[in-house]
């Protein structure tokens, strides 16, 4: 019987530790979002919107936004005025919305933003280029409150950590590149990073992973100059009853990381973080981007999301200490209707520029 096992053992553990090699060499030779070596799609698409051109085919699946930001701020050559950060909500602020383009400005905002990522895309200013721009736009989702929001991907970018340290003196030097390393191994053998890179994948194989376009009149995923998106032509011009129905689902279930809401630390995470880059002379605006009419009448109905609660928070603390305020959850405020949106919390670029119409930069104020 001993032996039995020990020939079971034999066969199954070289299998098991050949599959899970093999994982690791597929993650780390695919790499997805750059971890282990320099992703050239993403530098190659960097470069393309520096020298002013429009890049289209990078969707949602086409690269990893944060590492392709990470790499757009290493790479740019000239001083940045003002910056926008924020989720996907605030995607497609443009450069032609402040001030008539007056300024150098950059959207490095990313999908499913939390606080962190904000602290990791001016800690990679602060990393390449030693200064930080003078004016920041944050778009504060109400979820970057809720410390069960689950929204964790900026742990493996290096640079959170670095700005991290100095904001909230949480490592040394050494347990801080600890724990980047250590995300970086967790990485290598994990089932969403290896789903992603297949995915990713598949996507090269079937189409280019990006091209240069000189119109925005192109029905494809779009980054212009300013690394603001356009969306394809069913998501720029949606059906209205489609978006309708999206909304509606958009509350049923779990709400997209406002469930089990725990503030705990997260306001004075949050309020440390602004003192930080009030510090350094940073002027901020905090951004509110909407929800649809539709979806915001029914999460404003139950409490257990905070949408009033957070929206107050964010009005009091811009009073207090002097920061400009835009926007609301609440789309009515806005004047903005459902044909302003394209599901249930992103509104359309339309509604972006009427938002920002009113908008100036703290020197013309």
């Amino acid at each position: 019987m001993m032996n039995r096992y020990k020939k079971f053992l034999l066969i199954v553990l070289p299998l098991l530790f050949l599959g899970i090699g093999s994982i690791g060499v597929f993650n780390y030779t695919i790499d997805r979002a750059g971890l282990f070596h320099t992703d050239n799609i993403m530098q190659q698409a960097g470069k393309e919107l520096l020298k002013g051109n429009i890049v289209a085919g990078l969707g949602d699946e086409a690269f990893d936004d944060r590492t392709f930001q990470i790499l757009l701020v290493q790479a740019i050559q000239k001083r940045v005025d003002i910056i926008a950060i924020g989720s996907s909500r605030t995607k497609e602020l443009r450069e032609r919305y402040l001030e008539n383009g007056k300024y150098t400005f950059y959207n490095h905002a990313v999908n499913h933003a939390n606080l962190e990522d904000y602290i990791a895309i001016l800690g990679a200013y602060k990393k390449f280029h030693n200064y930080l721009p003078k004016e920041v736009i944050l778009g504060v989702d109400p979820w970057i409150l809720n410390a069960n929001s689950g929204r964790n991907l900026y742990k493996r970018i290096e640079e959170y950590n670095e700005f991290s340290d100095q904001i909230f003196h949480t490592h040394t030097e050494q347990e801080t590149d600890k724990l980047f390393f250590l995300n970086k191994i967790k990485s290598l053998f994990s089932y969403s990073y290896t789903l992603s890179n297949l995915r990713f994948l598949i996507q090269q194989i079937r189409r280019k992973p990006f091209y240069v376009t000189k119109t925005i009149k192109t029905d494809d995923y779009l980054r212009e100059p300013d690394a603001s998106i356009w969306y394809p032509y069913a998501i720029r011009y949606p059906d209205t009853q489609k978006v309708r129905r999206k909304a509606l689902q958009y509350t049923k279930g779990a709400v997209y990381s406002l469930e089990n809401f725990q503030y705990k630390n997260r306001k004075e995470k949050f309020e440390k973080f602004i003192h930080e880059l009030r510090k350094e002379g940073v002027h901020v605006t905090l951004f509110l981007a909407p929800y649809h009419p539709l979806t915001y009448d029914i999460l404003i109905k139950n409490p257990k999301y905070h949408l009033n609660a957070v929206e107050e928070y964010f009005h009091q603390f811009a009073k207090t200490n002097q920061l400009q305020i835009i926007g609301s959850y609440n789309p009515q405020k806005l004047g903005l209707i459902q044909e302003d949106f394209f599901d249930g919390m992103h509104c359309r670029f339309n509604a972006m520029e009427k938002i920002f119409s009113s908008w100036k930069p703290a020197d013309a104020l």
